[in-house]
C-alpha cells in the first residue's frame, strides 16, 4: 500500500509542476496575444492616419498645382490679349484673361486656407494682392489695344511675377519633400510595427512549443507512472487475492469449527422424549442468533420418575462467547443435579441459583474485588415439577413465568437479580414460588431474545404485551399449532430486520 501512496504522491507533485508551467505559458501566450492585437490595432490606426495625411498632402499639392497653372494661364491669356488686333479676338482674349484672373484669385485663396501658416504662401499671397491692380490694368489696356502701356506695366511687375513663380516652385519642392518624408516615416513605423508583431508571433510560437513539450513530457511521465501503478496494483492484487484465499480458508475452517461446535451444543439440548412422560404436550422454539448461541435449556429426572427439574438459561452474549458460557453453566448444573440426587432429601430450588452464583464467580474469578476483565453470567428460570404431589415450584432471575390456569393468564415476575456477574450479590437468596398443579395448565418460559426483538413500523421491541396477547388468543390450541403461531408472529414483526439475540421459548402442558 505504501508504494501506491508514493506513486500517487509523485503523480500529484508532477501534475502540480506541470500545472504551474502550463499556467505560466498560457499567461505569457495571452500577453503575446494581447500585445499582438494591440500592435495590429496600432498598425491599422497608423495606416488610417497615413491615409488621412496623404489625402491632406494630395489636396495641398492640388491647390499649389492649380495656383501654378492659374498663373501660367493668366500669363498666356494676357499675352494673347495684347497680341490680338481683331475685335472678336480681343473680346475672346479679354474674357479668357478675366476668367484666368478669377481662377488665380480663387487658387490663391484656397492655397492660403490650406497653408495659412506657411511663410512662402504668405509672401506669394502678398505679391499676388500687390499686383492685382496692375493685372486689371493690363487687361484694360489690352482690351483698348494700348499695347505700349500694357507692356510698361508688365515690365514693372515682372520682378513680382518672377518672385511668384519662384515661390510657387518652392512650394512645389516643399510639397515633394513633405510627401517624401511622410512616406519614409510611414515605412519606418510600419517596419517597426511589423517587427514587433513578428517578435510577438515568434514568442507565441516558442510558448506553444514549450507547452506542447511539457504536455508531451507530462504525458510520457504519466504513462510511466500509470504503468508502475498498474504493476504495483497487480502485485498488490495478487497479495490481496492470496490474503483473501487465506482469510477464506481461515473463515471456512472457523465456520467448520463453529458448525461442529453447534453439533456439540445441540447434543446437550434435551429432546422431547427426555420429558415427554411428565407432560401431556410441549414445544420448544430454540433459535440461536448465530450458528451457536448463549441460550440453553436443560431437563433432568431426579430420584424417581415423578419429579423433574427444568432450567431455561440466557447467558451473556451470543455466538461463540455465549456458547462457551453455556458449556460452563451445563458443567455446573451437572454438579448441582448430582449433589441433589446424592442427598435424596427435600431441597429448595432457589438455592440452585445461589450455588450457580458462587460457582461462576469462583471459576471465572469474578469476585467483588477481582481485576479480571471478564464479566459474564446469566438470567434464567428454574421449574420443579412433582407429578406425584402435584406441585410446581418456580424461581427466576429476570425471567418471568407465564401460565394459564382455567383460561386465565397468570404471571410470576421472579427476582430482579442476575447470576454470576461481578455485580451480582453472592449472598442473595432467591424467592421460591409454589403452585398447585392441575391438569390442563400450560406454562410458558422465554428468554429476552423473543421479547426484545426490534421490528414493526417504528423498530420498537416486540414486548411482553404482544407476547401475552399471543398466549391469551391461542392458549386453547394444540401446542404444535401454538409454536407455529409464535414463530410466524415473531418473523412477521421482525420483518427484514436482523435477529438481535438468541431465542428460547418453552411451553409445557400438564
Amino acid at each position: 500500500m505504501k508504494y501506491i501512496y508514493l506513486l500517487f504522491d509523485r503523480l500529484r507533485c508532477h501534475f502540480t509542476l506541470a500545472k504551474v508551467i502550463f499556467i505560466v505559458c498560457i499567461f505569457f501566450l495571452i500577453i503575446c496575444i494581447i500585445l499582438g492585437t494591440a500592435t495590429a490595432i496600432s498598425l491599422i490606426k497608423l495606416n488610417k492616419s497615413a491615409q488621412l495625411r496623404f489625402k491632406q498632402s494630395q489636396k495641398q499639392s492640388e491647390v499649389i498645382f492649380t495656383a501654378y497653372k492659374s498663373v501660367n494661364q493668366l500669363e498666356a491669356s494676357l499675352i494673347k490679349l495684347i497680341a490680338a488686333s481683331k475685335p472678336k479676338t480681343i473680346r475672346v482674349s479679354t474674357i479668357a484673361s478675366i476668367k484666368a484672373n478669377s481662377l488665380l484669385d480663387e487658387a490663391i485663396q484656397n492655397l492660403k486656407e490650406q497653408l495659412s501658416e506657411d511663410i512662402t504662401v504668405q509672401k506669394l499671397t502678398d505679391n499676388l494682392i500687390k499686383i492685382k491692380p496692375q493685372r486689371m490694368k493690363i487687361i484694360k489696356y489690352g482690351k483698348s489695344n494700348k499695347d505700349n502701356m500694357a507692356f510698361d506695366i508688365i515690365n514693372k511687375i515682372t520682378p513680382e511675377v518672377e518672385d511668384i513663380a519662384h515661390n510657387l516652385g518652392l512650394l512645389i519642392d516643399e510639397d515633394k519633400l513633405r510627401i517624401s518624408n511622410l512616406l519614409e516615416k510611414f515605412e519606418k513605423q510600419t517596419l517597426q510595427t511589423l517587427e514587433t508583431l513578428g517578435l510577438i508571433i515568434l514568442l507565441g510560437i516558442v510558448f506553444l512549443f514549450i507547452i506542447n513539450n511539457r504536455l508531451r513530457l507530462a504525458k510520457d511521465e504519466l504513462k510511466k507512472l500509470n504503468q508502475n501503478l498498474e504493476l504495483k496494483v497487480k502485485q498488490r492484487t495478487k497479495q490481496l487475492e492470496s490474503s483473501n484465499d487465506k482469510i477464506e480458508l481461515i473463515n471456512k475452517n472457523t465456520k467448520a469449527s463453529i458448525t461442529y461446535a453447534s453439533l456439540i451444543q445441540c447434543s446437550i439440548v434435551p429432546v422431547k422424549s427426555d420429558y415427554n412422560s411428565f407432560f401431556e404436550d410441549s414445544f420448544v422454539f430454540w433459535q440461536p442468533r448465530d450458528i451457536v448461541g448463549g441460550d440453553i435449556f436443560v431437563v433432568d429426572n431426579l430420584n424417581n420418575d415423578y419429579e423433574c427439574l427444568i432450567m431455561v438459561i440466557d447467558c451473556t452474549g451470543h455466538g461463540v462467547p455465549g456458547a462457551f458460557v453455556t458449556m460452563l453453566v451445563k458443567a455446573i448444573e451437572r454438579q448441582i443435579i448430582t449433589s441433589i440426587i446424592l442427598e435424596s432429601s427435600q431441597y429448595n430450588i432457589s438455592n440452585i441459583f445461589s450455588v450457580f452464583n458462587k460457582e461462576l464467580k469462583k471459576i471465572l474469578k469474578q469476585e467483588k474485588d477481582s481485576t479480571v476483565l471478564s464479566n459474564v453470567g446469566f438470567d434464567g428460570a428454574i421449574l420443579y415439577y412433582n407429578k406425584s404431589e402435584k406441585i410446581i415450584k418456580y424461581a427466576g432471575g429476570n425471567t418471568p413465568l407465564f401460565y394459564v390456569k382455567e383460561g386465565e393468564l397468570n404471571i410470576i415476575k421472579g427476582d430482579k437479580q442476575s447470576i454470576g456477574y461481578k455485580g451480582s450479590d453472592s449472598s442473595y437468596q432467591f424467592n421460591e414460588y409454589t403452585i398447585k398443579a392441575e391438569k390442563g395448565m400450560i406454562f410458558y418460559i422465554t428468554t429476552d431474545g423473543y421479547l426484545d426483538q426490534n421490528g414493526g413500523g417504528k423498530l420498537f421491541p416486540l414486548g411482553k404485551k404482544r407476547f401475552k396477547n399471543t398466549i391469551i388468543n391461542n392458549y386453547y390450541k394444540p401446542l404444535k399449532q401454538q409454536k407455529e403461531i409464535f414463530i410466524n408472529e415473531f418473523n412477521a414483526y421482525k420483518g427484514s430486520e436482523e435477529q438481535t439475540d438468541d431465542i428460547t421459548l418453552l411451553a409445557l402442558k400438564l
